[in-house]
């Protein structure tokens, strides 16, 4: 059940992603970080910009009173003085995903999603697996807004139909646009249900956001939302 104490901790978490590598580093990020602590500062990961997109985020352990090492992957969402987030919010390009896999895979057959958004996590994709092997961690939560919703979303699928098949507890997306086509939504609920994740994702929205339904007003029928 949607529990809001949860979900106001993951917006501190998606907040934090904002701030700078030496703030998210040491964990020294103010109120937010005092008010969602990590397990220790040196269980933190920066995950700085990528080259092109400048998209950054952090994988950090939490505490947990469950039998697991688990940890929060955070994403930034856009920022107004990083010109190329836009880029990455208007490549509306529909690619296959994975990207690089041009027959498609198995478990995702015929799974297209925005082109920029599947882009900005590629760039980030090596460091994130590194962090999340480096922290021990046995059990995710991925979160971000806006853009950072976007790329959380590809990233817990990702995740969790990598090699070692990382569970992936929740997805908690604010401010989420449309990611993909319903061959990715009907995938992405499928693997969430096969670890025993549902629903498979939070999408936390404010009604006035015009975000949460883009990019609809250009494809009508390719961007969906679905389940998701």
């Amino acid at each position: 059940h949607y529990d809001e104490t949860e979900a106001l901790k993951y917006t501190l978490f998606s907040k934090i992603s904002f701030c700078t590598e030496q703030s998210i580093s040491s964990w020294s990020c103010g109120d937010m970080c005092e008010r969602v602590p990590v397990t220790s500062k040196d269980k933190v990961r920066f995950i700085p910009e990528g080259k092109f997109y400048q998209v950054q985020g952090f994988v950090a352990q939490i505490p947990t009173q469950e039998d697991s090492t688990k940890c929060v992957v955070s994403f930034r969402g856009s920022n107004g003085g990083k010109f190329m987030n836009w880029v990455a919010n208007l490549s509306y390009v529909l690619s296959k995903w994975p990207l690089g896999k041009p027959a498609g895979v198995e478990w995702c057959k015929g799974c297209k999603v925005h082109n920029g958004w599947a882009r900005a996590y590629a760039e980030l994709r090596g460091q994130v697996y590194d962090a999340v092997e480096d922290l021990g961690c046995t059990s995710l939560v991925v979160t971000g807004h806006s853009l950072g919703s976007a790329v959380a979303t590809i990233a817990s699928f990702d995740l969790r139909m990598s090699k070692k098949k990382y569970h992936v507890e929740a997805t908690w997306a604010f401010g989420m646009p449309r990611v993909g086509n319903r061959a990715f939504v009907d995938a992405f609920e499928k693997a969430a249900a096969k670890q025993g994740v549902v629903p498979a994702i939070w999408r936390v929205i404010h009604y006035h956001d015009p975000v949460p339904r883009l990019p609809q007003f250009i494809w009508p029928t390719s961007f969906v939302h679905g389940g998701l």
